[in-house]
């Protein structure tokens, strides 16, 4: 990894107070052997006096001279450094990275022979309103597990829904030239094909088996899911057809399952949007698309699943009479 650049690249807007504890966290990285790139996105309130507090930091500092947007800034920040090294990671301005995080990384691929793709870790959540460091300076997970996925394997995880943190993917500029999000399709859902589309069947993705990526935790008064409607579940769903059913790694049937699973759970997300569509009514909107299947979508539903048990149990403890015919 010596002759190997990294660079971990932070879009900012308006939030100096929070970027401290992103900072703060890369400061605690066992292995410094990479660059921070900072896009700040015409703020109008001043990072400098943030930056003063981490000079002993390898950072860089740019402007833009206009406001692009939270995901045009990011396509912007990461097309601007791809050309310039060899990985590189987008890290939000308001989340955190565990000491042994780029050590690992740095480590993985010093050790493998094949060249991945991408890497990401696992999450956790920490509160809104935490402005602190969570990670302390023990760094016991210097050298954590990991396993090599290929497309289809990464992208049953991802229809299972695993906590894997989409901020701490470490792309391979070889595979990614540029990033374009497909927005209108797939909507705040848009990071998964971004990274799936690139890749041909036997390439390989590192996944880091423990929670390295700490996540700031969105409220409702967040505007981040926004744009989110039912359609964009819906043809990420189908998007994921495509790689499981079609490569024949899952049968229709058990990949109906999941992604009933998948539609259901996520519901929560849509929640966080304007259009806050009725559970019954988005269920038969994917029951129509072939997506869902009725029986398992409504046992996904916390209550129908409780008095579903609750009526099983009851009829367990029922005697059944038989009668015998004389």
């Amino acid at each position: 990894m010596s002759k190997t650049k990294l660079a971990i690249v932070i879009p900012v807007y308006n939030n100096p107070e929070l970027l401290t504890g992103c900072l703060e966290s890369l400061r605690g990285q066992v292995n410094r052997n990479f660059e921070i790139l900072i896009f700040d996105d015409a703020s109008t309130s001043s990072y400098s006096n943030v930056l003063d507090k981490f000079k002993d930091l390898n950072i860089s500092y740019r402007r833009n001279e206009k406001n692009l947007g939270a995901l045009q800034n990011m396509s912007f920040a990461y097309n601007e450094s791809a050309n310039s090294f060899d990985y590189v990671m987008i890290m939000h301005e308001d989340d955190q990275l565990a000491p042994g995080f780029t050590k690992a990384v740095i480590d993985i691929l010093d050790k493998e022979s094949d060249d991945p793709a991408f890497f990401i870790t696992r999450y956790f959540e920490f509160p809104q309103y935490t402005n602190i460091n969570i990670f302390n300076d023990d760094a016991d997970d210097l050298m954590p597990r990991f396993s090599i996925n290929d497309p289809q394997q990464l992208c049953f995880r991802f229809l299972q829904n695993e906590g894997l943190a989409f901020g701490s993917v470490v792309y391979n500029t070889r595979y990614f030239k540029s990033l374009s999000l497909y927005l209108e399709r797939y909507g705040e859902f848009a990071d998964r094909p971004l990274l799936l589309t690139p890749l041909k069947k036997n390439a390989s993705i590192v996944v880091i088996e423990k929670e390295l990526y700490a996540y700031r935790a969105h409220t409702e008064n967040d505007n981040r899911w926004k744009l989110l409607n039912c359609q964009h579940v819906f043809n990420l769903v189908n998007y994921y057809k495509t790689i499981l059913v079609d490569s024949a790694f899952l049968t229709k049937k058990i990949f109906r399952k999941w992604a009933t699973g998948f539609i259901a759970e996520s519901y929560k997300n849509l929640r966080l949007t304007a259009h806050r569509p009725a559970y019954l009514n988005y269920l038969a909107k994917g029951y129509l698309h072939g997506l869902v299947s009725i029986k398992y979508a409504l046992l996904k539903n916390s209550r129908i699943n409780k008095a579903a048990t609750f009526a099983k149990a009851l009829f367990a403890r029922c005697p059944v009479k038989t009668f015998r015919k004389n």
